[in-house]
């Protein structure tokens, strides 16, 4: 059974991420297999999971987004979005997205600030 986290604590999980291994590179899925067992893969995978979100769960959702996990009706057990937490969602979604496109850890976390910035202010 996993830990119910919010999006907030995972957001702040996956800057921390970002800030200690920059340089980290992983594509599109929250787990892999490496040989033959579950590892923790893409940055916001690793974040759940540090947080305490099995891997088995993880697994479950391997290849959906974080902004198609946070509408109520796809959203696993595990994870609560109040209703103040968009911006935390699209600020995942983004470093996600950068992370996908083949960016390292810490070029998506500048990338995704970089776009939350836009869209709160419209700079």
């Amino acid at each position: 059974m996993s830990n119910t986290i919010n999006v907030r604590e995972l957001a702040t999980q996956a800057r921390q991420l970002a800030q200690t291994f920059p340089d980290r590179v992983a594509f599109c899925a929250y787990t892999r297999f490496d040989d033959d067992e579950l590892v923790p893969n893409c940055i916001v995978g690793q974040a759940a999971y540090n947080l305490g979100v099995s891997l088995d769960d993880l697994n479950q959702v391997n290849t959906c987004g974080i902004r198609h996990l946070a509408i109520a009706e796809n959203r696993p057990e595990w994870l609560s979005v109040g209703e103040d937490d968009e911006t935390h969602v699209r600020w995942l979604g983004s470093l996600q997205g950068a992370q996908d496109s083949g960016e390292n850890w810490g070029d998506a976390l500048r990338i995704a600030d970089r776009r939350t910035m836009l869209n709160l202010y419209g700079i």
